[in-house]
């Protein structure tokens, strides 16, 4: 089997394709899994020095849920073929979905990057590892960054590098990142959410209130924007207090892998 390109690849698993738009696909049944399964071993059985068939599988089993078992057919495509930078990639993958490895994670994207330097998802998801890093803002902002360069209508990035920023307690820039998210992706209420924290911690109340109005109406029913708190917000220099429901917000999801 000849080398695939990343996005081949990922078809040909039947996993989803790593744009900055696509959806989650759709999982395959207990019995179409085990077909392919069984498939891929009798591939392996037959071919054992092809990567390929080992990077596949491996593919089979993130699908599935069996991140070990996954690590393990990319660890041996790699060892078949060292110059594989989606072996790198969706092994860091693997390690952060299934065990938050994130050092190891970062390390293996780290990799990939040096062998496929122009792919902006290596970038984005070693700024993902590097967010859940203690103390590592800066590095997740300069692969955020990175990946917009390559990608600069990835509102995901947007957004994350946002919160990279508010983490450290950069709101102006973090408030400039949600904007250019909402306009890359006006329907996502978690970036009206996140920008009124930012706007929240500037004392902006009436912009705060605006956006957390238009997250509420983006996501009336969603975990991610739930009004389940009572806060009082005081408009410095007025004796107004005006007492709302306001929504928290959780990290919006972004639907790659």
């Amino acid at each position: 089997m000849g080398k695939f390109h990343l996005k081949e690849k990922m078809l040909f698993a039947g996993l989803l394709a790593l744009s900055s738009t696509c959806c989650h696909a759709d999982l395959k049944s207990e019995n179409e899994a085990e077909k392919e399964l069984q498939k891929y071993n009798a591939a392996i059985e037959l071919y054992p020095n092809d990567a390929d068939s080992y990077f596949l599988r491996g593919s089979l089993h993130f699908e599935q849920g069996r991140g070990q078992k996954a690590i393990d057919d990319y660890t041996k495509a790699l060892q078949l073929d060292p110059e594989d930078a989606e072996a790198y990639f969706f092994r860091a993958r693997a390690q952060t979905k299934f065990f938050k490895e994130n050092q190891k994670a970062v390390d293996d994207y780290t990799q990939a990057i040096k062998l496929s330097p122009s792919d902006p998802d290596f970038y984005y998801f070693r700024a993902r590892a590097f967010s859940d890093m203690p103390d590592q803002s800066e590095k997740a902002i300069n692969d955020y960054t990175k990946a917009i360069q390559l990608n600069p209508e990835d509102a995901g990035a947007y957004y994350f590098r946002g919160k990279a920023y508010e983490a450290i307690t950069r709101y102006e820039k973090a408030i400039a990142d949600y904007s250019k998210a909402i306009i890359l992706n006006p329907k996502d209420g978690n970036a009206y959410c996140s920008r009124a924290q930012a706007y929240d911690a500037l004392a902006s109340y009436q912009d705060a209130r605006a956006d957390y109005s238009n997250a509420l109406k983006l996501n009336p029913k969603s975990a991610d924007v739930s009004p389940a708190y009572s806060r009082k917000i005081t408009n410095p220099g007025s004796t107004i207090y005006i007492t709302q429901d306001y929504p928290t917000c959780r990290t919006t999801t972004d639907h790659r892998l």
